[in-house]
């Protein structure tokens, strides 16, 4: 309103009107601009004028995908997970990342960074997972700085370790990309590959192996800080 009301002052000063006159003349224009400006409809057309840049970058976030992190068990048998990934597909939902982790006897455990559109919620994810075999599901919303930043990565799963402690085991495997074994009695033969031990307080051992990859003593570290995490996480205070 600045300019406008300068040059209707300048203009009005300039005529040869009398001075009562140029006055009424100044506050009726002033004030004409004034409720002008105001009113809802220009409002909103000055907003999307002065903010249109702000509101087409809010408009694109907003149609962005969601980010999700999936988990769930599927039967461990051909197909299984092809028949999970057909359903997701079907429902605009692109895998962006997934690992396996064995499960038990009959079962195995698929974590799934997936994108999804916005009209895709969380229980309607959980639906199209359990009934494409999916079951004991749980689904995170997540990021793509998480996706592609391992140091982002590694927050993410200390945060989740510190949260809920059961999570110490998958997350320990994610980190490390390595395999979660059963208890030592029902341990599939590890034909050379490396093995990781993470004592966990009210849970007893986890074993990690990774075929022909060594761990190395920084990742050893990493995994004993998960471990810390965890037990900090069972002491606290309203913790299960």
């Amino acid at each position: 309103m600045v300019p406008l009301e300068f040059g209707t002052n300048v203009m009005a000063f300039n005529t040869v009107l009398p001075f009562l006159l140029k006055l009424v003349l100044m506050t009726a224009v002033t004030s004409g601009l004034a409720i002008w400006i105001a009113e809802p409809t220009m409002m909103r057309l000055l907003g999307r004028w002065l903010h249109g840049t702000a509101l087409r970058v809010h408009s694109e976030l907003h149609a962005a995908p969601a980010l999700w992190r999936i988990r769930t068990a599927v039967d461990d048998q051909p197909g299984a997970l092809g028949h999970l990934s057909g359903a997701l597909a079907r429902s605009g939902v692109n895998i962006l990342s997934i690992q396996v982790y064995p499960g038990g006897e009959d079962h195995a455990v698929d974590e799934l960074v997936v994108s999804a559109p916005e009209d895709v919620s969380c229980n309607t994810l959980a639906g199209i997972v359990h009934a494409a075999g999916g079951r004991d599901t749980r689904i995170w919303p997540t990021t793509a700085v998480a996706v592609v930043d391992p140091v982002s990565h590694a927050l993410g799963l200390a945060v989740r370790v510190t949260l809920d402690p059961d999570e110490l085991p998958m997350a320990a495997a994610e980190l490390l990309h390595a395999r979660l074994d059963p208890p030592d009695g029902d341990r599939p033969s590890s034909d050379g590959a490396a093995i990781i031990t993470i004592p966990a307080a009210f849970a007893g051992v986890h074993v990690l192996t990774r075929p022909g990859e060594p761990f190395t003593a920084a990742e050893r570290a990493r995994a004993a800080h998960l471990a810390e995490l965890a037990e900090m996480g069972a002491l606290r205070p309203g913790a299960p």
